[in-house]
């Protein structure tokens, strides 16, 4: 004899209802703070020698214990830097 659950939920149930708890957890979630509390700085046309000054000033003169560093090489070989204090 074979027996079924009364309450049989199909797969896409269980993953639409796993969607709804994971959106509603996102949606409680404060991201605005975290977005509020970085301090980004934007240095065009730059050298490598001024992108270590500028990690030294951030990390060592404005006492911050972590940066975000994004560097993008132009065409004509500067580059841009974007520091993102932590």
């Amino acid at each position: 004899m074979i027996a079924f659950k009364d309450n049989f939920e199909s797969e896409e149930n269980k993953i639409e209802k796993a969607l709804k708890n994971l959106m509603k957890a996102v949606e409680e979630v404060d991201t605005q703070s975290l977005l509020d509390e970085s301090d980004s700085s934007t240095h065009l046309d730059t050298n490598l020698s001024e992108i270590i000054d500028l990690l030294y000033q951030s990390l060592f003169v404005d006492n911050n214990n972590s940066v975000s560093l994004f560097v993008t090489k132009n065409q004509d070989n500067s580059l841009d830097c974007t520091i993102e204090n932590l």
